[in-house]
């Protein structure tokens, strides 16, 4: 029998799924998990539900004792009772109870007064610093709150000293506010590009995070200045952009605009996912394959088929297909040994794509000998599986970059403006000509 171990999961769910594939992929037959599965407490119904329901067995870590309430852990379980938007609240009413210039409470005594984690007060420091709430002087007093002098006198809102603008203004006019809903692929790994950006290096970047199903409320406080510009990560967030774009803000959309204006009239970048459906293609027929199942961009990928000429047949697998299939593990192996199975998978995403995966191996399908698996966007962990994935690179590093520059330019880009990025394919391991047997289909379907 071999087992898999894995450990300090601390409520990481894309990670956890990411060790999980990458067990299956690799012929384990059970997996224990070593303890500390407990964080904050904000994800932690989310990962014990897919430890249950891969009946993983464990033991408790320090961090679980303390969530338990354990006699040896309830001094760091206290510590660890306050989430990091508790905290991000409670700097706030802190904020609103002081003037420009008051000294802000430091790190050590946010921490003994709040009892919470030292990494949730140092990132929510850090994030008021961002927004240009409060300024840092090293070795001059300390922490203060924002919105006053060069020289250190108190002045009223919009004022200008007259030995040079306000700090909060400075600090303000390059404020980068992005506001991205996380969704554990493209637009996180924008994110994590952001940070390390050298040009984001320059500027105070501010992050919101939150559903497109909220932004309709989403108002940028008049306390706060105007920010050097917004960037909006994923198209759905199209209307709060051209909202933005009407109070007088420079906005950059990244993502393609939608039928009927749901991005259009702002400035845009986005790839060109038809170009991406047209190059895994070609990819797949070259191989062979001529039956494809589509995850949820099935009409996308038979256009771009139909465009080039080439016959092929297309079943989809919706949601409720992906929903039942990882229960019922004798639906999955039935469904691809049909004689006229498709060969070929293709997921929306490498999200997506590794969860099948794991899928597949825990069913007795091989990839690629069984089927062949395609995924999208070239995500760094999609290189990490075994096998690894073929997929297509959406180049969004020269998107944020791109959206960098027309946010950073001297003259703002016309608000119709749209850069096309085009990708490219990267074949891998989890593509190969399908096994023979199959037979062709002589129409397009």
């Amino acid at each position: 029998m071999k087992l898999g171990l894995i450990s300090d999961i601390h409520e990481h769910v894309g990670d956890l799924r990411l060790a999980l594939a990458a067990c299956d992929s690799r012929g384990v037959d059970r997996i224990i998990c070593l303890g500390d599965v407990f964080q904050t407490g904000e994800a932690i119904r989310e990962t014990v539900s897919i430890l249950a329901e891969r009946s993983i067995p464990g033991v408790w870590g320090n961090h679980d004792f303390g969530l338990c309430g354990h006699p040896s852990a309830l001094a760091s379980s206290r510590r660890r009772r306050m989430s990091a938007p508790a905290v991000l609240h409670e700097l706030e009413q802190m904020h609103e109870a002081l003037q420009p210039g008051d000294p802000f409470p430091s790190r050590r005594e946010l921490l003994e007064r709040l009892g919470a984690p030292e990494r949730i007060v140092r990132d929510a420091l850090a994030e008021f610093e961002r927004g240009g709430k409060i300024i840092r002087r090293v070795g001059r007093g300390g922490t203060i709150v924002a919105g006053i002098e060069l020289n250190g006198g108190p002045v009223a809102d919009g004022a200008v000293g007259r030995e040079g603008s306000r700090l909060s203004a400075a600090m303000l006019s390059r404020t980068l506010v992005v506001i991205a809903e996380p969704d554990g692929a493209i637009f996180d790994s924008a994110i994590q590009l952001l940070a390390r950006h050298p040009k984001a290096s320059e500027l105070a970047v501010n992050c919101r995070l939150m559903s497109h199903q909220d932004a309709a409320s989403f108002e940028w406080p008049s306390s706060m200045g105007r920010p050097l510009g917004f960037l909006l990560l994923r198209h759905h967030f199209g209307p709060l952009a051209r909202k933005l774009q009407g109070q007088g803000h420079r906005v950059v959309l990244l993502g393609s605009p939608l039928p009927g204006g749901g991005g259009a009239g702002v400035p845009n970048v986005y790839g060109d996912r038809a170009e991406g459906h047209l190059l895994v293609a070609r990819h797949l027929w070259q191989l062979g394959h001529r039956r494809f199942l589509t995850h949820a961009h099935g009409p996308e990928f038979m256009n771009a088929v139909r465009e080039s000429g080439m016959a092929a047949q297309f079943e989809s697998c919706d949601d409720a297909k992906a929903d039942i299939w990882p229960k019922n593990l004798h639906l999955v192996r039935e469904y691809f040994s049909r004689p006229d199975a498709p060969t070929a998978l293709l997921a929306w995403n490498d999200e997506y794509a590794i969860q099948f995966l794991s899928l597949l191996n825990r069913a007795g399908l091989r990839v690629p000998e069984d089927v062949s698996l395609v995924g999208y966007d070239n995500l760094p962990q999609s290189a990490l599986m075994h096998p690894s994935i073929t997929t297509v690179d959406s180049a969004i590093e020269r998107q944020v970059t791109t959206a960098l520059r027309l946010l950073t330019q001297v003259e703002a880009p016309p608000t119709h403006h749209s850069v096309l990025i085009m990708p490219s394919l990267v074949p891998r391991e989890s593509s190969a000509a399908p096994k023979s047997g199959h037979s062709q289909p002589t129409s397009l379907i």
